[in-house]
Parts: C-alpha cells; sequence; structure tokens
C-alpha cells in the first residue's frame, strides 16, 4: 500500500500522480495492445506501490522506469523503460537493476538500459513518461 503522500518525495509522488491519471481501459501510447496495457498499467502502479521509495533512492529516474518513444510508444525498445517491458513480481531493486522471478534482470547504467538506449541528454529530453503522452 502507498504511504500518504507526505511521506514520499517529489520523484515518487509523481510517478503515483501519473499513473493514478491513466485508465486501464485507454492505452495512453501507440502500440499497446488492450491487454498489455491492463496488466502493464497494474504492474507500474505496484511496482511504485512496493518499491517506489526505494527505487528513487537507489537514483532511478521516471525515464528509466517509464519512458517511451513519443510517436513510436512501446514499439521503440530502445527507448522504453524498464517496467514497460518487465516480467512481475519485481523482488528485488538495486542500484543496477530490478530483479523478477523469471530470473531476468533489468539493469540501468546512470540513464540507461544496458544494452538497450543510452539515455543520453539529448534523448531523454524528448523522451516522455508514458503518462505525459496521454495528457
Amino acid at each position: 500500500m502507498t504511504e500518504p503522500d507526505f511521506d514520499l518525495s517529489p520523484t515518487v509522488l509523481e510517478w503515483s500522480r501519473g499513473l493514478a491519471s491513466l485508465s486501464a481501459g485507454q492505452p495512453p501510447c501507440p502500440r499497446f495492445r488492450p491487454d498489455e496495457w491492463v496488466e502493464t498499467l497494474a504492474n507500474c502502479r505496484r511496482f511504485v506501490d512496493d518499491f517506489g521509495p526505494e527505487a528513487d533512492r537507489l537514483g532511478w529516474d521516471t525515464l528509466t522506469l517509464f519512458g517511451v518513444h513519443p510517436q513510436s510508444g512501446v514499439i521503440r525498445g530502445d527507448w522504453t523503460g524498464v517496467l514497460l517491458i518487465s516480467l512481475y513480481p519485481v523482488l528485488e531493486v538495486r542500484a543496477d537493476s530490478c530483479g523478477s522471478t523469471s530470473g531476468r534482470s533489468h539493469g540501468t547504467s546512470r540513464g540507461g538500459i544496458a544494452g538497450s538506449w543510452c539515455g543520453s541528454s539529448g534523448v531523454n529530453a524528448i523522451r516522455p513518461a508514458f503518462w505525459q503522452i496521454a495528457a
């Protein structure tokens, strides 16, 4: 269960409020199948509830977790945040990865998923969180 707002950092509040603004019945960006969107939204909300403060403390940022390509949506895996492609449940959050029951780890390296996208400041400047596309 999410802690009261006054206990959360501004970053975790942004994540919670961004996710709360979305409907399970309306994918916010291109290329989400409705059934995948319902599961992804539930998984993202669960992650923020279970691990949000810890992920923020460890330096995970909005775009690394929730970023999407502004026109192509989730089809561009090289621009897609780790929570949009991860399997739940996440059991552990570390500074460099999130671990799931599948045995897979989704890693990050200060602004990018290892082997996926570079996360340069130029890319991050134009890559929104998926709730920003729906707005």
